[in-house]
């Protein structure tokens, strides 16, 4: 599917973005539940903490959970980056052009 696709794109821009910021969360958030309930929920989880902690414990960015965010962010595009692939692989039915 397209936001599967879409997804991957936006998903792989960002992990491999030189800078992090918080705002960059956002963009990736429409894509994460199309690889299922527990990759949108791990990534959700970790936002969250992440964005709870700088909002309301510490708003230093130098924080080891941005670093966390930014594995799960490469584990998620790991994960679409599979999907995709799976999805090119699947044969064609017969009686339907290929």
């Amino acid at each position: 599917p397209f936001t599967v696709q879409l997804g991957l794109v936006v998903f792989t821009f960002l992990a491999f973005t030189p800078a992090w910021g918080t705002n960059y969360m956002a963009w990736l958030d429409p894509f994460a539940m199309r690889l299922g309930a527990l990759p949108g929920a791990i990534y959700y989880s970790m936002s969250g903490a992440m964005l709870m902690y700088l909002y309301f414990v510490n708003d230093d960015e130098s924080t080891r959970l941005i670093g966390l965010c930014w594995i799960t962010v490469l584990i998620i595009t790991w994960l679409f980056l599979r999907r995709t692939r799976v999805d090119k692989k699947v044969p064609a039915e017969e009686g339907s052009p290929a």
